[in-house]
């Protein structure tokens, strides 16, 4: 590092303070110069989270998010996106839908231009209503076939299994696969239930020509369905379908658009969304268009029964389809 030129302190035996205040700047430029580590950080790249930590809801709504975690982990672990690392900014939506307008504007006065969630199609649906207009990117846990509709939300994302490709596959499951003839419908009072109901009644007919013999809804914090599931007269209940949420994917996608766009201006990052091309995620191939923003084509969908959540097989069926695995 060459030294300053000297300047002159001295003027008639007074020290002379513009000169002083000359040398200390270039002091002070030196000393920055030759200390990298002062070198100012990357900026991170905030991504509002929106969860239910108190309320009813939140033990079992907390697992669909552990693969957005595992994301966040894994980028930033690589580099982080265009050298950002990814930041969550949390927010506690008690998943009451009435609290999602408030919520998403809390985050855009921060500046957040893309949001991780809500989970469930009625927070979901609400907060999509709010984020629209304020041109947020966002993907949340919503099955509701119209959450996929880009013309409609051309700023929110659906990759996840939506109502219309469930009631396809399962309906022909049971009366191809099983020969069922007397179909009953149990169905949670929520947006997904109604829309999967109707979904799955729409297959019946137009494929089959059936009707459901029985259909019966139960308030989503039901802590017990035998009632309902004798009224079908059926013998097994649910499984938590913890394997499709869409959060890891979505951030996947996400640094995808940003770094073919290089920008991470909502509208760039749209851009690259809208242009997403059979991208190897961990649901499926995921594909948007201007006009569709489900991501996951119904060839994509399986029926499967969840024996274990610790057997490590389990893990392994879906681990193979992440990127770079």
């Amino acid at each position: 590092m060459r030294a300053p030129p000297a300047i002159p302190l001295l003027c008639r035996d007074v020290i002379d303070r513009r000169a002083l205040l000359r040398l200390a700047a270039q002091i002070g430029i030196a000393s920055v110069g030759a200390s990298p580590g002062l070198a100012e950080q990357p900026q991170p790249f905030k991504i509002g989270w929106i969860r239910p930590t108190t309320g009813r809801l939140a033990s079992s709504f907390a697992p669909l998010y552990f693969g957005g975690l595992i994301a966040v982990d894994e980028i930033n672990a690589a580099g982080g996106i265009l050298g950002r690392p990814i930041s969550r900014v949390e927010e506690d939506d008690e998943a009451s839908p009435a609290k999602e307008p408030g919520i998403a504007r809390k985050l855009r006065e921060q500046d957040i231009g893309c949001f991780v969630g809500p989970t469930g199609s009625s927070q979901s649906l609400a907060s999509i209503a709010a984020t629209t207009s304020a041109k947020t990117i966002q993907s949340t846990y919503a099955a509701a076939a119209e959450a996929g509709d880009g013309r409609k939300y051309p700023y929110h994302y659906q990759i996840m299994f939506n109502t219309n490709q469930q009631a396809d596959v399962c309906v022909d499951y049971m009366v191809r696969a099983l020969g069922a003839k007397k179909i009953g419908i149990l169905q949670e009072n929520t947006a997904f239930g109604e829309q999967a109901a109707t979904a799955t009644k729409a297959v019946l007919q137009k494929k089959f020509g059936l009707t459901p013999v029985s259909e019966q809804v139960y308030p989503i914090a039901a802590p017990d369905l035998s009632a309902y599931v004798a009224n079908l007269q059926k013998a097994k209940g649910f499984e938590v379908n913890v394997a499709a949420a869409p959060y890891y994917d979505f951030l996947y996608c996400l640094k995808a658009a940003i770094e073919t766009e290089k920008s991470f201006e909502p509208e760039a990052i749209k851009r690259g969304l809208d242009n997403l091309k059979s991208y190897k995620g961990l649901l499926g191939d995921i594909s948007f268009t201007p006009d569709n923003h489900s991501g996951i084509g119904v060839r994509d969908v399986v029926l499967v029964s969840v024996a274990s959540g610790q057997d490590a097989r389990a893990m392994g069926c879906l681990r193979a389809r992440a990127p770079g695995q």
